[in-house]
């Protein structure tokens, strides 16, 4: 037997020309796919989506800023108003967060950034207060009252010693559960 080599019809122009714009509408589709996941990622570098252009920044000197991570929300009275846009060690090798922040929010010179975590075991935030004085801050100024990070592991040792040394020391005015009564029985 032979075998009959069929060849596939011949294309038209008309199935030609739906082919052509199938495969634009494609390749216009992956392209707007495309855009969007570099939109989306892009976003979530600077924590927010469709970029990091939040307005004004502003640097913040702390001592430490232990589990705070560029993207954490910047809050004013709980109402996020920017992000942590950056991180770095100054000359004197204290941390700095740079603070991507609403121009809106209006901080003036005696504004106070302290370091916050979201609940007990939760991640970080600052949190601003804005101040009272009549001199605004200035894009690219610097918040000089600060607070750092409460780290839990520092305040765990901190109560585990002090609970250490009220042990050991000896109390005058402590009661004595081991001490006997009259009749030689020892008092509850």
């Amino acid at each position: 037997m032979e075998a009959v080599l069929r060849s596939s019809p011949a294309i038209g122009p008309r199935q030609q020309a739906r082919r052509t714009r199938r495969e634009l509408t494609e390749i216009a589709a992956g392209v707007v796919i495309l855009i969007g996941l570099v939109w989306f990622a892009s976003g979530a570098l600077v924590g927010r989506p469709g970029g990091g252009d939040q307005g004004m920044e502003l640097n913040a000197r702390f001592g430490r800023v232990d589990g705070l991570r560029v993207g954490d929300p910047v809050r004013a009275a709980g109402v996020p108003v920017g992000v942590v846009s950056a991180l770095r060690l100054d000359a004197n090798n204290r941390p700095v967060a740079t603070l991507a922040l609403d121009p809106l929010v209006g901080l003036t010179t005696d504004a106070s950034a302290a370091i916050r975590t979201q609940g007990l075991f939760g991640g970080k935030y600052v949190e601003v207060d804005p101040g009272g004085s009549d001199n605004p801050l200035v894009a690219g100024g610097r918040i000089d009252f600060t607070q750092d990070a409460v780290v839990l592991s520092d305040i765990l040792e901190l109560i585990i010693a002090e609970a250490q040394r009220a042990r050991a020391a000896p109390d005058d005015g402590a009661i004595d559960t081991n001490r006997t009564d009259t009749n030689g029985d020892t008092a509850p």
